[in-house]
This record gives structure tokens, C-alpha cells and sequence, in this order.
């Protein structure tokens, strides 16, 4: 059993590593490039195979009142804790084609097709039920681009959603 975890604080970002029930560790990374916001209530997915970390949305802390709905898209290369890591804005604020600004929307990544699907989430006024599909999400085919999708049947609104990738 191998498993990571991120947590992305407004100082630290750390890593939790576990090799086993009995092993494992907290990792501090300290990453180049510009910081993001700090931020609560963002997604996250982790791509496996590019070693990349991406962040999406979120709600901005410990900045001036009122806090900041975010919709910005944010990659961590190096995410694991091996080797060097960096940040990269892949998509700014407020950018053309994104979802409205929100937090707390749940997501899923598939590895096979290098997409991020968002469903949901809140921006203090309202709850969301739409789903966005963060297209070449990792950015390692160029810049990720958002495409929203239409499903038929679409559940109420809601936030902190429970999603897994089913078979293949």
C-alpha cells in the first residue's frame, strides 16, 4: 500500500506518505515559482503518471474581508516529494471559458484521458450542480482548457460530494 496526500496551507504544503499501516510520514515541500492564494475548500487530483498535482477553485484566507471566490487552475509538478517542485498558474482568476468561482466542488481525475471533472460547489450565495471538464488537466499537452457538459438528470445542488472512478 502506497498512498500521498496533499494539504495545501497558506505556509506550507505538506505530503503524507504512506507505505503501510505501521510506515508513514508528513513531508514539508518546498516549492518554486509563484504561490498560489492560500486557499480552503479547493478540489484536487493528482496525476500519477506526470508526478503532477492539480488545483482547482477554492476560497481565498488571509486576505483583506471580504474572502476571494477562486477559479483559478494551479499544477505542482513534483507533487510526490521526490525530486524538486514547482508551481504554475495554468489557468489565472477570473479567465474567459472557466466555471464560475466557487469552493468546496468535488472532482475526479481520469488518468487515461488526462481530464479533471468538477461537479458542484458554492460561492456563498448560491450552491452549484454543473460539471466542467478540465481538458489535458495535468498541462503536460499544453494549456488546460474547461468544457462544460449537459448530463441528463442532474442531482440537486450540493457541495463535498463523494466521487470515485469507476472500472475500466
Amino acid at each position: 500500500m502506497k498512498c500521498r496526500l496533499s494539504l495545501v496551507l497558506p505556509s506550507a504544503l505538506c505530503l503524507l506518505v504512506v507505505q503501510s499501516s505501521t510506515a508513514q510520514t508528513w513531508i514539508q515541500l518546498a516549492p518554486s515559482g509563484v504561490l498560489p492564494y492560500g486557499r480552503v475548500g479547493p478540489s484536487a487530483v493528482f496525476s500519477p503518471s506526470s508526478n503532477r498535482l492539480i488545483v482547482f477553485g477554492g476560497e481565498t484566507v488571509h486576505t483583506s474581508s471580504p474572502y476571494l471566490f477562486l477559479n483559478d487552475v494551479w499544477i505542482l509538478s513534483g507533487a510526490n516529494g521526490t525530486g524538486s517542485a514547482s508551481w504554475q498558474q495554468a489557468i489565472p482568476q477570473g479567465a474567459v471559458g472557466s466555471p464560475p468561482p466557487r469552493e468546496l466542488p468535488t472532482a475526479c481525475y481520469d488518468q487515461t484521458t488526462n481530464l479533471m471533472i468538477v461537479f458542484g460547489g458554492q460561492d456563498g450565495s448560491q450552491l452549484f450542480n454543473d460539471v466542467w471538464v478540465l481538458v489535458g488537466a495535468d498541462g503536460t499537452t499544453g494549456t488546460p482548457t474547461w468544457t462544460r457538459i449537459f448530463p441528463s438528470n442532474p442531482p440537486p445542488p450540493r457541495i463535498v460530494v463523494f466521487v470515485y472512478r469507476a472500472g475500466d
